[in-house]
This record gives structure tokens, C-alpha cells and sequence, in this order.
């Protein structure tokens, strides 16, 4: 696939999830739209490993193609790299979403404000965190790219995290032609 159409894509992609994420804030039931990428993202993880993670993930394309015209582009400290902070934070963003879904269970506005108010929250930490790094630094500590990592059935390769895709289509530039 050409890097013009993978560029497309993401584009497409992140403007679409901005769209989504601020109408949600008026249309309640969008949000569950969010619930379903997360179980998307899981699902390809079983077949495809980081797959969904590096090229299909909604705040991941808005990393690629937005934020990246304002990161600083710092590498990502190795010390916050560990897998101990993965799991804290996978865990403590787990909680809270498991603990809020089950006592509004039933009213689907009010579990669909579940997801909206984490998609937002850690959509504005991301940003922050590519701002301050490299644009897809988030993508080291989330929940999801946590599990992603777990659940991958190709164990014997390196499930890499791309951090800047700009960086990685030029190196890789052959393999797009």
C-alpha cells in the first residue's frame, strides 16, 4: 500500500474520531462507538498483533497526522517504558470503567457518558503526552495497547510500538511502494 493512501486513511481516520468524539457530547449513544473500537482493537490483536495499535487506532491516527505538527518530538523516557506502569495504569483505568459500567448498567446514556468521559480524559492526556514527546508516546502506557500487547497470538515477534509514523514510513518507505 502507498504511503499516500496510508497517510489518506489516517487522516480520514482521526478527523473522523475528532467528529465523533465532540458530537458525542451531544448525542449520548455515540459514545458506545468507542466501546466497540476498544473490542475491535482486541479482536484484531488475537490474528494481527499491534495491527489496530499502529495503523488503525483512532487516537494513534490523530497522533500521526494532528499532533505531530505540534510534538516537540522528544523520545519517550525508557524508565516510564516498564511494564509495571502499564499494568497500574491498565488496571486503574480498568476499575474505573468495570466499577461505573456496572452500577449504570441498564441506562445506556449513562454508560455511554461512562465511556465518553474516559475516551475524553485520556484523549486529553495523550495529547499532552505527544505534545511533550513524540507524538504516539501514550501509546507505551495505554490500556488498551496493554492488552493489545497480551493478547497478541505472535508471541515470537517484537510487538513494536510506533512512536512516530512519519519516522517510520521513511525508514520503512520500501515496504509501502
Amino acid at each position: 500500500m502507498k504511503t499516500s493512501v496510508i497517510k489518506g486513511l489516517g487522516v480520514f481516520i482521526a478527523m473522523s474520531y475528532l467528529v465523533l468524539l465532540i458530537a458525542a457530547w451531544f448525542i449520548d449513544t455515540i459514545a458506545l462507538f468507542f466501546a466497540y473500537c476498544i473490542l475491535v482493537g482486541v479482536i484484531i490483536a488475537f490474528f494481527k498483533g499491534r495491527l489496530w495499535c499502529n495503523w488503525i487506532c483512532p487516537r494513534g491516527q490523530l497522533a500521526d497526522y494532528l499532533l505531530i505538527k505540534i510534538s516537540r518530538r522528544k523520545p519517550y523516557p525508557e524508565s516510564l517504558k516498564n511494564t509495571t506502569l502499564q499494568f497500574l495504569i491498565m488496571f486503574f483505568i480498568s476499575s474505573v470503567l468495570i466499577y461505573n459500567v456496572i452500577i449504570n448498567w441498564g441506562n445506556w446514556v449513562a454508560v455511554s457518558r461512562v465511556f465518553l468521559t474516559l475516551i475524553t480524559f485520556t484523549t486529553i492526556i495523550a495529547a499532552l503526552i505527544g505534545i511533550l514527546f513524540k507524538p504516539r508516546s501514550w501509546c507505551n502506557i495505554c490500556s488498551i495497547a496493554t492488552i493489545i500487547k497480551y493478547a497478541s497470538l505472535k508471541k515470537g515477534e517484537k510487538q513494536e510500538v510506533i512512536e512516530d509514523k512519519e519516522d517510520y514510513l521513511e525508514k520503512h518507505k520500501d515496504e509501502f511502494k
